[in-house]
């Protein structure tokens, strides 16, 4: 298989599509469900897939901006710059006996507590401190 201009030839088990393999920032929400793809072109060490450019894999320095993100975040939370953050129902939570299903979608940077804070299902996943969480049950 030829692969396109600054990819490369990966026969791993269970690639990503291109859309969610490493991106450059965006304020997009991907939606990244595991497709396994067995062997598949992937972009060179140093290179990211650019959303406004059809995901080609240009240089990380050479990254389109992204769209204007509001890097302000409620109290307790701190910015993050990831290549995929969990949504907030799926970030690190306060123990619950409850289960639910966390869907791998992602977003690129966000919102995250703060070191020592949780996620509360119980009070709309705000961050609270870690010994402040409620019991389970």
């Amino acid at each position: 298989m030829v692969c396109p201009r600054n990819e490369v030839f990966s026969n791993s088990n269970c690639l990503a599509i291109a859309s969610c393999q490493p991106t450059c920032p965006t304020s997009q929400v991907r939606a990244c469900p595991m497709i396994c793809l067995h062997g598949g072109c992937v972009c060179e060490p140093g290179y990211l897939r650019d959303p406004k450019r059809n995901y080609t894999c240009v240089a990380e320095e050479q990254c389109s901006k992204p769209d204007m993100i509001d890097h302000h975040c409620p109290h307790d939370e701190i910015y993050s710059h990831s290549n995929c953050l969990a949504l907030k129902s799926c970030q690190p939570a306060c123990p619950t006996s409850q289960a639910h299903p966390c869907p791998k979608i992602c977003v690129n940077s966000g919102c995250v507590c703060k070191p020592g804070y949780l996620r509360d299902s119980k009070r709309n996943y705000t961050c609270v401190a870690k010994e402040r969480c409620p019991k389970p049950g």
